[in-house]
């Protein structure tokens, strides 16, 4: 088998799969709207919890700003642990529901374990490879100051390629595939890495339009670039999400017939 080959099939093969790409966006858009409810809903309890204190001091009015710092100072002073077990209650929360969304749509009830626990394991080994580099380039950065740009540039790269070679094994591995890296291991590498690095790159590209319209939007001083600049971020977020679901389709959809292939042979 050849990379080339493999590649083509895996995409004539994603294409005839257009339902479980539909499925795929299904659960994204469950999470998304799980996630607008539950941020609602903390906000709306912190809003209510807010209403309750009463400021003790000076009457508080627009032309006192030294007041209002006082009083937002101390209001901070009194909620800041609160609010930061509530941040970390809602990444916890949508981290928690991408995992059980991704694996029930993804891996059904039969392969519901497998599919959790590989993004579990992917998570687990990304957040250590990440606190470990940014540990290494703060220290680097204290030692040599002018060493912060290099040393963050190495970590980056190194990062990447942890990510590279987990998410190949990942995907070996919710495709009961580990097979493949014994008698196809260049191919693997090969049709996997090139998917991988287009979404990268897409990746990439998603989050500048999405940095560029965050900055038009702070920038605008009327409605109408402040809206162009929402709709912008919009679509760029919803072409990266249509575009993230594909090549996950194919890039199963590749695996797949590798296996196939290894079982006929």
């Amino acid at each position: 088998m050849e990379v080339t080959y493999v590649l083509r099939s895996g995409f004539v093969l994603a294409n005839h799969r257009l339902r479980i790409l539909a499925l795929d966006l299904l659960w994204k858009f469950f999470h998304f709207v799980s996630m607008v409810v539950l941020i609602s809903a903390s906000v709306a309890w912190r809003i209510q919890d807010l209403s309750k204190y009463r400021w003790h001091g000076p009457e508080l009015a627009p032309s006192n700003p030294i007041l209002l710092a006082m009083a937002l100072a101390e209001v901070w002073t009194r909620y800041a642990g609160t609010l930061a077990w509530t941040a970390f209650g809602l990444v916890a929360c949508a981290i928690g529901l991408w995992i059980v969304f991704e694996a029930l749509f993804r891996g059904g009830v039969e392969k519901f374990w497998i599919y959790a626990g590989a993004r579990v394991a992917f998570l687990a080994i990304m957040v250590s490879a990440t606190v470990v580099l940014v540990t290494l380039t703060a220290y680097e950065g204290l030692a040599e100051p002018d060493g912060t740009i290099q040393a963050g540039i190495v970590s980056a790269v190194v990062l990447s390629g942890i990510w590279w070679i987990v998410s190949i094994a990942e995907t070996l591995v919710r495709r009961d595939a580990l097979e493949l890296l014994a008698t196809n291991l260049t191919v693997v590498w090969g049709a996997l890495g090139t998917l991988l690095g287009v979404q990268l790159l897409l990746s990439a590209a998603s989050i500048a339009v999405v940095g560029l319209s965050i900055k038009l939007m702070l920038h605008s001083s009327s409605p109408g670039p402040f809206l162009g600049a929402g709709f912008l971020m919009m679509s760029a977020i919803f072409f990266w999400t249509i575009i993230h679901s594909y090549l996950v389709v194919v890039r199963y959809s590749t695996i797949d017939i590798m296996r196939d292939n290894v079982v006929e042979s």
